[in-house]
């Protein structure tokens, strides 16, 4: 693993994640860099259909679509404002919009944002991480959908 690494005998051995895996283990990572790429950005189903998006960044932007949340429909009823008040409610107005938007993003229950990680729509997979109480890498399970075959 040293001579991997690019190391001597004595030189210390500090390695991030990444390098576990690939290096240390010969484990490759791309599939997990994948799977989060399509959860928070690329999605496996119509990013623009709001019953199908799966992906965060998806669901935002079909809530920035609504105009409700539209910043410029926001301030056209603030066009004779003074300017104190005006940067008050736009400031309030945009970010009661992007409570909206972040909302529907779908960040915590994942209704919709889901069945992404894996290809395949398997929703398994393994890789190599630091567990902070044993001081050591650990392969663990990559599950989405319920308990891996």
């Amino acid at each position: 693993m040293r001579r991997t690494l690019g190391l001597g005998e004595n030189d210390r051995v500090v390695v991030s994640s990444f390098t576990c895996n690939a290096v240390c283990r010969s484990f490759s990572l791309d599939s997990m860099f994948a799977a989060v790429g399509r959860h928070e950005a690329f999605g496996s189903r119509d990013s623009l259909d709001p019953s199908v998006a799966n992906r965060h960044e998806a669901r935002r932007q079909v809530a920035a679509r609504d105009p409700v949340n539209d910043p410029y429909l926001i301030l056209e009823s603030f066009v004779h404002a003074s300017h104190r008040d005006l940067r008050e409610v736009v400031r309030w107005s945009v970010w009661e919009a992007d409570q909206r938007i972040s909302a529907f993003a779908d960040p915590t229950l994942h209704t919709y944002v889901r069945d992404n990680y894996i290809v395949g729509g398997q929703g398994c997979g393994e890789a190599w991480v630091f567990d902070e109480t044993a001081h050591a890498y650990q392969k663990i399970r990559l599950d989405q959908n319920g308990p891996c075959p």
